[in-house]
């Protein structure tokens, strides 16, 4: 019996290792690297970038069919995602456009702190390289926070870097 179960547990051993290998050097592409992003190889959309020093952050990301839509407050226009994260060096994060995105004007984007709804929101360090790129300060029910908003025509078939936010 002894000799049977330490024939399972080698051949076990043996199967996790052998599958693991098998996956790692026939699951990808020749030109991809485990964990790395080429952003390269983006033909649409943005990458902004977040460094958070203190606290764990949120993301915001709404569409405007139009400027006067999108100025109106920072949580006006049809928001779209909510991405979060902790304190972090400098995070990268792609925003992919979709065929939705055609109906609207504008994308408008800003980043707070998780936790202190009252204080104001990060500051935008970086415009980035967005054609008519905008940075305003919008109200936020009793606090001002700045928001970027890009022309969505620039993002639908050009990959940008953009903005970048911190606190």
């Amino acid at each position: 019996m002894k000799g049977f179960s330490a024939h399972l547990v080698i051949f076990a051993v043996v199967a996790i290792v052998g599958f693991g290998l098998y996956y790692f050097t026939h699951d990808s592409d020749s030109n991809d690297v485990k964990g790395i992003s080429d952003l390269s190889q983006k033909s649409s959309g943005v990458t902004i970038y977040i460094t958070s020093k203190n606290t764990s952050w949120d993301l915001f990301q709404y569409l405007c069919k139009d400027m006067e839509e999108c100025t109106k407050s920072a949580d006006s226009g049809k928001r779209i995602s909510k991405t979060s994260g902790d304190v972090v060096d400098l995070k990268n994060i792609y925003i992919s456009p979709d065929a939705n995105w055609n109906n609207y004007s504008y994308l408008k984007l800003y980043v707070r702190s998780s936790y202190d709804v009252i204080s104001d929101g990060f500051e935008v360090v970086s415009y980035g390289n967005v054609p008519d790129t905008d940075v305003l300060e919008l109200t936020l029910g009793s606090s001002k926070q700045k928001a970027v908003i890009l022309p969505i025509i620039s993002i639908l078939e050009t990959y940008y870097q953009s903005a970048s936010f911190s606190n």
